[in-house]
């Protein structure tokens, strides 16, 4: 059956929703405060309103998490005015998504887009063993248990079971 126009869901809207949950994860038993929804989806939609529309959803994350890794967080999407880190809010102007930043805010926050695309991009190329245990520690086990059950997990060898008595060595 074709799935319902309300549950279609866009590459745009995909990325943001695997970058929400990857942050989730990444910052969950962290003390640091973790970037708000606003900042995420703000920041993947200014990268994607530059590139073709119709990316697929790992193609976009690529693009995202490159252009962001690459930024030199002094342009229109991430920059340090007067002494505070800002993020225009797009709705708004006047308004700052990152106005409780501070610059080791800043620093955590670059870590994870770091760690997210080793997680997310890099992983692809690992072997299936690898790359489950990398979307456990990513997305978190019980998740990755609840949603693949066991896909991608290692083959489990046979126990060796003796046709015979086993025959007695020494005497």
């Amino acid at each position: 059956e074709d799935i319902p126009v309300e549950l279609e869901r866009s590459s745009l809207q995909r990325v943001i929703q695997i970058l929400k949950k990857h942050r989730d994860e990444y910052y969950f038993k962290s003390n640091d405060k973790k970037p708000i929804s606003a900042i995420i989806g703000t920041l993947v939609a200014k990268v994607a309103e530059t590139l073709p529309p119709y990316l697929s959803v790992f193609e976009l994350l690529e693009k995202v998490l490159d252009t962001l890794r690459t930024h030199n967080r002094n342009d229109d999407m991430i920059c340090k005015k007067n002494g505070k880190w800002v993020i225009p809010n797009p709705t708004n102007p006047e308004d700052n998504l990152a106005n409780t930043w501070n610059d080791a805010t800043c620093d955590k926050f670059f870590r994870w887009i770091n760690q997210a695309r080793v997680d997310l991009i890099d992983a692809l190329n690992a072997d299936e063993s690898t790359f489950r245990s990398v979307m456990e520690n990513a997305f978190g086990l019980w998740f990755i248990q609840k949603h693949w059950n066991d896909k991608y997990c290692p083959v489990k060898p046979k126990p060796i079971t003796p046709s015979a008595a086993p025959k007695p060595w020494r005497n």
